[in-house]
């Protein structure tokens, strides 16, 4: 069963840090406006990736993984 695709502002964002956004697979795109990927745990799992925190700390690879991801 498909999530139904809500309804959402326009927004302006700043396109020099979002602006990958717009050059992302439109596969990709149209899962995640319908709710079948979630782009924060991919935050999650890239920050956990590059051994940073949520502030974009260095905490370090395996302190990260710790923080961020399960088993």
């Amino acid at each position: 069963m498909k999530t139904p695709t809500k309804k959402a502002k326009k927004i302006i964002y700043d396109t020099d840090k979002f602006g990958d956004i717009q050059c992302m697979n439109t596969e990709v795109l149209c899962m995640v406006a319908r709710g079948e990927v979630d782009l924060n745990q991919i935050a999650i799992n890239e920050l956990a990736a590059r051994g940073l925190d949520e502030s974009g700390k260095w905490i370090g690879f395996s302190k990260a993984e710790e923080k961020f991801l399960e088993n």
